[in-house]
């Protein structure tokens, strides 16, 4: 599966202390030592999640299938932390794209 993380969303939500409701999942992600500085880093951290970590759900949805992974993600700190990574899988598109991330203990 081809798995996308587009650069907005690190960028303007999962790493930005200013959104409204990015900004706990920024805090997390940035107290592990991902960075503004180093997307690259954070999206293939991000891409790797669904490849090792344990498929939790697939529901059908209109744009696709909405898939859930669960569990470790290795941080830039060398922390294992669990995480909740929600993907959409859209068959007419080719690929996966990154819906939401964040701390799941």
């Amino acid at each position: 599966m081809n798995y996308v993380v587009h650069p907005d969303k690190i960028a303007e939500y999962l790493l930005n202390i200013a959104h409204p409701t990015g900004a706990p999942k920024a805090k997390f992600f940035l107290s592990r030592g991902f960075s503004t500085a180093r997307p690259d880093e954070f999206s293939d951290a991000l891409k790797r999640h669904p490849v090792e970590a344990t498929l939790t759900s697939r529901h059908a949805d209109p744009e696709g299938r909405k898939l859930t992974y669960e569990c470790e993600i290795v941080t830039p700190d060398g922390s294992r932390v669990c995480i909740r990574s929600i993907w959409m899988e859209a068959a007419d598109l080719g690929y996966t794209r990154l819906i939401t991330a964040y701390p799941f203990l």
